[in-house]
């Protein structure tokens, strides 16, 4: 949100930009009373670098594969069904009250502060569960300390190709496409010929041919998203995480 709140206030020549995600750019702005930024009328789009998916794990102790399993064997255990996320008002925390909803289970909503803190809590057993980010994750998933169980996304990432998604592992939210991405933009004021050749830049730079293998390296899928499909993906999911923040009643930390 500093980062954000700096940058709107920039001078629009195109020498500040923001790289910045969706917790600050369509999830914050309803969770706060007040806000120094309007993300939508203050931010114009450069391009949606990279995704990544938000992935259910669980300790390899907990003997199970699938997602499902995974939760009936906590449903039997001490502290039943226990989900780490980087925090409330997270996209992980709002996808989980969507599961909640839509399956019925009782599931607890452990808040951390951050993905590695949530993380660190699946892997000592302070949580049953962590759903957070893929990049903390991919490391003790390929040791495999953690078993990634599901994402949280429409269809599989090319990231993890073999992890189904949650439609897939409890056929519900078939179409929910909660991921964290990262984008690039500008000041709303920046002059559209500044705007173009930011948007050329990037785009020299992402299909460059060993681009998406060193994402895929750091956790994220390459999308490579133009300005306008990246400003209409903005408004929309905007007014998706509103509806839902305020029908569960959702607080930030």
């Amino acid at each position: 949100m500093m980062g954000a709140e700096a940058a709107a206030k920039s001078s629009p020549d195109g020498y500040t930009v923001l790289v910045a995600g969706n917790p600050e750019l369509t999830i914050t702005p309803w969770l706060q009373a007040k806000t120094s930024y309007a993300p939508i009328t203050d931010f114009t789009p450069v391009v949606l670098i990279s995704q990544s998916p938000n992935v259910f794990v669980a300790k390899a102790t907990l003997g199970a594969n699938t997602l499902r399993a995974a939760f009936d064997a906590a449903k039997r255990s001490p502290g039943g069904i226990t989900v780490g996320t980087p925090g409330n008002g997270s996209p992980q925390h709002i996808a989980l009250e969507l599961l909640r909803a839509q399956t019925g289970l009782d599931i607890v909503h452990v808040p951390y502060k951050g993905a590695g803190p949530a993380t660190v809590a699946a892997l000592g057993g302070e949580v049953t569960f962590a759903l957070v980010g893929a990049p903390p994750l991919l490391p003790h998933i390929a040791s495999g300390k953690l078993v990634p169980l599901a994402i949280t996304q429409p269809r599989r990432s090319p990231l993890l190709p073999n992890v189904p998604t949650l439609g897939e592992a409890m056929g519900v939210m078939r179409e929910d496409d909660f991921v964290t991405w990262y984008g690039l933009l500008v000041p709303s004021r920046a002059p559209a010929d500044v705007v173009a050749q930011l948007e050329k830049a990037a785009f020299t730079v992402l299909k460059r041919p060993d681009t998406r293998a060193r994402f895929l390296a750091l956790g994220t899928d390459l999308v490579s998203m133009p300005g306008a499909q990246f400003a209409e993906r903005m408004r929309s999911e905007s007014t998706r995480y509103r509806d839902i923040i305020r029908r569960f009643g959702i607080k930030g930390t």
